[in-house]
């Protein structure tokens, strides 16, 4: 769930695209135009990685963003600007989503926000609910212009039964868009058998170059730029496109593809549920927050109950272990967690709450010594004196 280190495969692929000497993919000469072709084959590459449509008419649109938080702008400005009708989101989606539905600039339609549950994933029977009412004249509002729920959590890891969202959907006639950046090259996807409009990928959440990601968009969705001046992609974002990031980020694909098929993210969540039962065993009053089987091997959200989370996380990284204490882009936030609040945790869990990410990288070894850090210094806030 956390920006990861670049893999020297994808490193290597941007590498030797740069030195070939890079050229802008909208020019005519033949250094554009092998550019293009390098773009061209990556965009393919991508779309094969997330099970989109790849050939004819019915092939999916990659929009290559500056990442999934300009992803997610893009898919709520486009339905926003698609005709009349309520947007609905979750209320433990990405800020990105949340504060994009919130912005004026972005979003004209209503907002409704689907609850969840205590377990972490979306209230479904609810959904149906309201899109039935809505669709049968029972409602204030007369149509729903999208749903944005994404396939997993980037705080607790918790799994959404996405192709469930979009039977729901599909009976009243309604698109859906999912932020999947936590999930995809973790899990098996198709968008294809999901039938989802249109998902949000980007790079950095598995091994690839930070600032990259992209809107994957059905045939049939029309541009609602954000960005306007060139037309490049279809109308859908101006600006020349960075051939290289666009490279990395297919080559990441394609490798995270392998290590899931090689069995590498089993292994990932090994390595998580040993770190939990470790710190379960040693620490007393300690809970996992969100489903403890339906959720990505790679995230582990803990609370540590009477420790301060912003205490415990300063004091993590100064013995050298990096967690967050809540969504990283929610940038210096001293907030509770929106995801745990959502999911009516109750404040004592929400307030004593660290994520932790492991990776494909992580070894058996940094597990033993992070656990024992993590102990050590929950033992030691919850017995230091508490002030009056």
């Amino acid at each position: 769930t956390a920006t990861r280190a670049i893999d020297p495969i994808v490193a290597r692929a941007m590498d030797q695209f740069l030195r070939e000497g890079p050229a802008n993919s909208s020019s005519q000469h033949s250094f554009g135009r092998h550019a293009l072709r390098l773009l061209e084959q990556s965009k393919s590459s991508l779309l094969e990685c997330i099970g989109a449509t790849t050939d004819g008419m019915n092939a999916a649109q990659v929009i290559v963003t500056s990442g999934g938080t300009e992803a997610n702008n893009l898919a709520i400005h486009a339905a926003s600007n698609s005709g009349d009708g309520l947007i609905i989101i979750g209320a433990m989606e990405h800020p990105s989503i949340v504060e994009a539905s919130q912005s004026k600039l972005l979003c004209r339609q209503p907002v409704r926000m689907l609850p969840a549950t205590s377990n972490g994933s979306y209230d479904l029977d609810r959904l149906a609910s309201w899109l039935k009412d809505i669709y049968f004249g029972q409602d204030t509002h007369r149509r729903v212009a999208l749903v944005s729920l994404m396939l997993a959590n980037n705080e607790t890891g918790v799994i959404n039964d996405l192709p469930a969202i979009v039977q729901i959907c599909n009976r009243y006639e309604v698109p859906v868009h999912s932020d999947i950046v936590q999930a995809v090259g973790k899990i098996d996807f198709d968008m294809r058998k999901c039938g989802a409009s249109a998902v949000t990928v980007a790079a950095h959440k598995i091994h690839g170059p930070v600032g990259i990601g992209a809107l994957v968009v059905s045939a049939d969705q029309k541009p609602h730029p954000l960005i306007v001046g060139g037309g490049q992609q279809l109308g859908w974002r101006s600006g020349t496109e960075p051939v290289a990031m666009v490279v990395g980020m297919s080559t990441a694909l394609e490798v995270a593809k392998r290590c899931r098929h090689d069995g590498d993210y089993l292994r990932v969540a090994e390595l998580r549920d040993r770190f939990e039962s470790i710190l379960l065993a040693e620490l007393p009053e300690t809970v996992i927050n969100g489903d403890p089987v339906n959720r990505l091997p790679q995230t582990s959200n803990l609370s540590f109950l009477g420790v301060d989370r912003q205490a415990l996380h300063i004091a993590l990284d100064l013995a050298g272990v990096a967690c967050s204490t809540g969504s990283a882009c929610a940038s210096g936030s001293s907030l509770p967690s929106a995801t745990l609040l959502a999911m009516q945790t109750g404040s004592k869990r929400a307030d004593s709450a660290l994520r932790f990410s492991l990776s494909r990288w992580t070894t058996s070894e940094q597990i033993q010594q992070a656990s024992a850090t993590i102990i050590r210094l929950v033992n030691k806030l919850r017995n230091m004196p508490r002030e009056n």
